[in-house]
């Protein structure tokens, strides 16, 4: 017999602000997400070392904050931890913006850009390599070290005032036969209090969410899109149906052609 459970997920569409992390421990948790023009490359969370030097695009380098702040775990550090291919500008002494990921390389139209979202440092969304009359790229990816507990996202993008980043929140377990609400929301939560008052960014109509485990290189849509209207504000709801027990790996997804970032992934576990 199949039974049924309906689950309530949660979108918010965001983008950048900024202040200047501080020197951390020389290890650092982090989950890791790296979202290409077309798909998720990586998504997990690992345990980052600071390390003596990295190497890129044919160059080595120190890039762990030092000498500038005491050693700590950096950005391209984690990049390089993923097991990723990369490369990134090279100044004769220290690594900035990265150019290419895997077989994606900086275009035109689109470049590879990391946000960090600096929770555990009290708040701020820092976009590296930011020309804002104070820092370079090159004081941004190497000299800036990272806190415990972070998330980090490289994504391939446009121009930043245009996209938008979507994250989801939905309930991390489910019981077949009832109706499970939001069962946490921590992007929800924290990305809405750090909106600029300017903006005002929205879940693009035409968003859907799937399950990962069902996905097939169609990129058939499987269980839910997003409803007309969704636009009209910074977050959005859908409730999806699970058909059996089992584990469920949801990830949202932005319309075709659509300036938009896809979201991080929600497992869920209904029994």
């Amino acid at each position: 017999m199949i039974f049924t459970t309906t689950a309530f997920f949660s979108l918010l569409a965001t983008a950048m602000a900024s202040p200047p992390l501080e020197a951390r421990a020389t290890t650092a948790t982090v989950f890791v997400r790296i979202e290409g023009p077309t798909k998720t490359i990586y998504e997990q969370t690992i345990v980052a070392s600071s390390v003596s030097s990295i190497t890129a695009s044919g160059h080595t380098a120190v890039c762990n904050g030092s000498p500038k702040v005491a050693a700590g775990v950096t950005s391209l550090e984690v990049l390089a931890q993923t097991g990723q291919f990369f490369e990134a500008d090279f100044n004769g002494t220290t690594f900035g913006f990265v150019t290419k990921i895997n077989g994606t390389t900086n275009s035109a139209a689109a470049q590879w850009g990391t946000i960090i979202n600096n929770a555990p440092n009290g708040g701020g969304i820092i976009l590296q390599g930011v020309d804002d009359g104070t820092n370079t790229e090159y004081q941004d990816f190497c000299f800036t070290t990272l806190p415990n507990d972070q998330h980090m996202l490289y994504a391939y993008f446009g121009d930043i005032d245009d996209t938008n980043f979507l994250f989801m929140s939905g309930p991390a377990t489910a019981k077949v036969g009832q109706t499970a609400q939001c069962g946490y929301s921590y992007f929800l939560d924290y990305f809405r209090s750090l909106l600029p008052s300017d903006t005002v960014p929205f879940v693009e109509e035409g968003a859907y969410v799937n399950d990962l485990s069902q996905d097939n290189a169609s990129g058939a849509r499987v269980d839910a899109t997003f409803p007309a209207g969704s636009s009209s504000s910074s977050t959005a709801s859908v409730s999806i149906t699970f058909h059996a027990a089992g584990t469920y790996n949801m990830k949202a997804h932005c319309p075709t052609g659509s300036a938009c970032v896809r979201s991080n992934h929600v497992v869920t576990v209904v029994s």
